[in-house]
């Protein structure tokens, strides 16, 4: 009798794995048979700023280009090796704009530290944003903070904190179409 409970009890849990299985794969065949869909990707957040030396400026001026936006500030830690690495990225791809804003501090101390920190001929669009209203916009808690936004206004990616060349390099071949 207890022979036959064990025989019964494996079979019964052969037949519910088999079940399962083929449930399983038949889903899965499901999915696959659906035509993929297209990644959705947020806007990026508008901007009217003016630069250091006064000009104004928006995200908009340089619609139809990749861009990469990143905050900065001269108390980040980070955002002299972030403003650096991005001017060498700007000069080698002078087809992307790179714009960088300034977080809400005076202008002397934004010029000063631009001035420390890259060369005088940078390839940035430096910002100011005296209200941190960028920041805030694109939903900011780390710094630096950066996006990288495709022609069409598109955020294609959102780095927050610090990030490596490497990672820059690799998402900037993503928005210039696997380069």
């Amino acid at each position: 009798m207890q022979e036959r409970r064990k025989v019964g009890l494996i079979l019964g849990g052969v037949a519910g794995a088999a079940v399962v299985g083929v449930g399983g794969y038949l889903a899965l065949e499901r999915v696959a048979e659906r035509e993929p869909e297209e990644p959705q990707f947020e806007s990026a957040p508008e901007f009217a700023l003016k630069t250091l030396g006064a000009r104004d400026v928006s995200l908009e001026d340089s619609a139809g280009s990749p861009r990469i936006v990143t905050a900065f500030a001269s108390w980040s830690p980070y955002s002299e090796a972030e403003l650096q690495m991005l001017d060498r990225l700007a000069r080698e791809y002078p087809d992307i704009t790179v714009i960088a804003i300034n977080r809400k501090e005076p202008k002397p101390v934004a010029r000063d530290y631009v001035a420390r920190t890259l060369p005088e001929d940078h390839a940035l669009t430096i910002l100011e944003d005296p209200e941190d209203s960028w920041f805030a916009d694109a939903g900011g808690y780390h710094m630096p903070e950066t996006l990288f936004i495709d022609g069409e206004g598109n955020i294609r990616h959102h780095q927050r904190g610090p990030m490596t060349e490497a990672v820059a390099r690799r998402e900037l071949g993503e928005l210039l179409g696997g380069e």
